[in-house]
């Protein structure tokens, strides 16, 4: 209890002393985060940071992401290179509020299904006059 394997020998003496702090086994006598902050190798490490120039333009070898991406010649071909989503199982068949299922595309967009926009489902007011269903005489 108390014993770790000693860190390879490419690190600093002074990381090696805040890590032996941080691992003593009684809390009362660990190093709080104060006492890491103010150790001679984090002050030497700040200060070196510190004075280091910020670099104002991105490295020359970073990647342009947007010209990683791929976007097949016929768009349907799209899904065949997307993983599949994975809230088909659970919403199939549901039909939002206010739409009617004939106008609700299914999930899966088989090849004769119709893809009109979803329409509102009329729902009749209280009032028959504002429905019209009554005519003003």
């Amino acid at each position: 209890r108390g014993r770790y394997d000693p860190i390879p020998s490419g690190y600093s003496q002074g990381l090696k002393n805040v890590i032996a702090k941080l691992l003593v086994v009684e809390p009362a006598h660990r190093a709080s985060v104060n006492d890491v902050l103010a150790s001679e190798a984090v002050q030497q490490r700040l200060t070196t940071e510190i004075e280091r120039p910020v670099p104002n333009d991105p490295p020359p070898d970073t990647v342009d992401l947007v010209s990683t991406i791929q976007v097949p010649r016929r768009f349907n071909d799209l899904t065949k290179n997307l993983p599949p989503s994975r809230y088909e199982s659970a919403f199939s068949g549901v039909v939002p509020t206010g739409v009617t299922p004939s106008a609700t595309p299914s999930v899966a967009g088989g090849a004769g299904e119709s893809r009109r926009p979803m329409q509102p489902v009329h729902k009749p007011t209280s009032n028959p006059a504002e429905d019209g269903a009554l005519k003003a005489e």
